[in-house]
């Protein structure tokens, strides 16, 4: 998995995200100071009810019906998870324009 559009994600994000198989969550979320973010991970069961679900418009949707706060859990991880980068202009503002060697 990679999530082109967070491009700040480091592998100590993952592996918070990854705890969460030990630690039972059906919906895990990575995130930063209590701020959701990315990478999720779902449980078996909830992933197979957020395929089966024909009610929800979207993704985000689908989670907010089906994985009730009581469900969800905020691991901490680096600041990364919460900063998105749509557009070229994003990616600049976070200090990786093309070329530059943090992309590398």
């Amino acid at each position: 998995m990679h999530l082109v559009d967070y491009p700040l994600i480091v592998s100590r994000d993952v592996q918070a995200v990854l705890s969460a198989e030990a630690a039972d969550v059906p919906l895990a979320v990575a995130g930063w100071n209590g701020v959701s973010g990315h990478p999720v991970s779902l449980s078996p069961e909830l992933a197979r009810r957020v395929l089966q679900d024909t009610e929800s418009v979207s993704f985000r949707d689908s989670l907010a019906r089906l994985a009730p706060e009581r469900d969800r859990r905020i691991f901490g991880a680096s600041k990364g998870t919460i900063l998105t980068a749509n557009t070229p202009e994003e990616l600049a503002a976070l200090g990786l324009a093309r070329g530059n060697s943090a992309l590398k």
